[in-house]
Order: structure tokens, then sequence, then C-alpha cells
């Protein structure tokens, strides 16, 4: 089934009301553990990347925060796939048990 089994509320706001919804959808809430930060007027695509590829180097793990509503992080998306590629780092589809 290709149904989401996990939601990021907008803000990672997480109150009662939010969860209990989640709850009623059947849903988890998952926040980011690494902010590409590609929110900032004052970070470039570049600099959000190289930023969540410091990040990975170091933990080995994480849930990338990036907005779809910035340009940004379509612009470095298929260069950060590639790079974990590289390096040995595998990507989880949040449709997936």
């Amino acid at each position: 089934q290709d149904r989401l089994r996990e939601f990021r509320p907008p803000y990672g706001q997480r109150d009662v009301a939010v969860l209990r919804e989640l709850a009623t959808e059947g849903l988890r809430g998952v926040l980011w553990s690494l902010d590409s930060q590609d929110w900032q007027e004052s970070v470039s695509a570049q600099a959000a990347l190289e930023r969540v590829k410091l990040l990975l180097l170091a933990f080995r793990r994480g849930i990338v925060l990036f907005h779809d509503s910035r340009e940004k992080a379509a612009l470095v998306t298929p260069q950060l796939l590639e790079w974990m590629g590289q390096v040995g780092l595998t990507t989880q589809d949040c449709r997936s048990p």
C-alpha cells in the first residue's frame, strides 16, 4: 500500500490537538534531526547541501529537514542523493513499513 505512515507537523508543532489528529489518521508524527537551514534567506542552496553532508558524515543517520516550498531543496536533492550513494548512505521512503 502506498499510504503515508509518518507526517511532519508544520513548524514541528506537536500539541495535543495535532497528536490526536495524527492518531485518528493512523499517522505517526516525526520531527527532523538534521536541519539544512534552507529556509534562511542567507543560506545558499550549496551551503545547505554542504551543511547536510557534514551532518550526515558526523551522525551517519537522521531525518533531514528540507522545505519543498523552497527551490534550494529541489536544486540540491539530486546532488545529495548521488553523494549519499558514493559514501554508502541510503534513504528510506516514509511510505515503507
